[in-house]
């Protein structure tokens, strides 16, 4: 229950940020991924459950804060984004290797990861190894590359399902 509340609330602040929820910018301000927090506080009805999850929240920003300043950095944010692309690289592997060679061939992919492993398998030689498959992580997606399962939004913009 308070994990889909949780999403659903970070759906509305999303969806509120990139101005979509929002027609009349005069009597709606612009939202921010912050106001997550004060939309779990303010539609939960769950104060010990809701605790737990904001203390986690805060329990995450103050690891980021490495240098103890009270305040996030570009470096400290930059830092721990790589180190969470590491972890799911990581989790990928170990998930799907089945041969323990710690690598994915072909055979072991799955999902998106099939889909585009020509793309990801960078020096051709039929597996993504940890290097590639982080690079492919930190990849952003490219208004302009087409892959198979593209499908245009309008006549500028292209749009990957499923995310990244």
């Amino acid at each position: 229950m308070l994990r889909s509340l949780f999403c659903s609330a970070a759906a509305l602040v999303i969806l509120a940020g990139f101005g979509i929820a929002a027609d009349d910018k005069e009597t709606q301000p612009q939202r921010r991924p912050s106001d997550l927090v004060y939309l779990l506080i303010e539609m939960s009805d769950c104060d010990e459950g809701c605790q737990g999850e904001l203390q986690h929240i805060y329990d995450v920003l103050r690891t980021l804060d490495k240098n103890k300043d009270g305040k996030l950095d570009a470096d400290e944010l930059k830092t721990m984004r790589h180190q969470l692309i590491e972890q799911r690289a990581d989790h990928l592997i170990k998930r799907l290797d089945t041969d323990k060679d710690g690598k994915i061939s072909r055979a072991e992919a799955k999902g998106q990861l099939k889909t585009d492993f020509d793309h990801i398998d960078l020096n051709k030689d039929g597996f993504i190894d940890r290097g590639e498959l982080i690079r492919a992580i930190s990849e952003k997606p490219s208004m302009n590359r087409r892959s198979p399962r593209s499908a245009p939004v309008n006549n500028k913009l292209q749009q990957r399902p499923g995310g990244r």
